[in-house]
């Protein structure tokens, strides 16, 4: 593969962009709606933020 068929292919490949533009448009208070659960985790221990765990969740779901 050439350097110009990989520019390409990213160009093409944008599926995480894709998928935050739709949820953003179409759920505007996702994010807020994740933060506002309640988080039982021990704060000392955290490494990644509630929202990003909730996004993961769904991306799993999705794909």
């Amino acid at each position: 593969m050439t350097k110009k068929e990989k520019r390409e292919r990213k160009k093409q490949d944008r599926g995480i962009v894709d998928f935050m533009m739709v949820a953003n448009h179409f759920f505007h208070y996702l994010q807020q709606w994740i933060s506002e659960m309640n988080d039982p985790r021990d704060s000392s221990y955290i490494t990644y933020s509630q929202t990003d765990l909730g996004y993961m969740a769904i991306l799993k779901n999705i794909c």
